[in-house]
């Protein structure tokens, strides 16, 4: 008898599109999380789901979040122009 399932190939890069924003591909054999820089066990997704939902993860994502963009002078300078402020 033949298996219903599907017999697709998974690969780190697959992990990237089915998290997107989550994790990026180091390699044919590495998934690293981006927030954590952590190397993650890419073959289950359920070991995925449970480093999304680890309170590390959730930690270093919220503070990657909250974290300021550095502000630029162009940024600065656009800042004083429409308060009518210059150098």
């Amino acid at each position: 008898m033949m298996s219903t399932s599907t017999n697709k190939k998974v690969n780190p890069a697959t992990r990237v599109n089915e998290f997107p924003g989550e994790f990026k591909a180091m390699s044919e054999s590495s998934l690293m999380c981006i927030y954590c820089n952590h190397e993650v066990d890419w073959k289950k997704k359920s070991i995925l789901n449970d480093h999304l939902k680890s309170s590390k993860h959730i930690e270093c994502k919220l503070g990657a979040i909250g974290a300021k963009k550095p502000i630029t002078i162009e940024e600065i300078l656009q800042t004083r122009q429409k308060k009518g402020s210059y150098l």
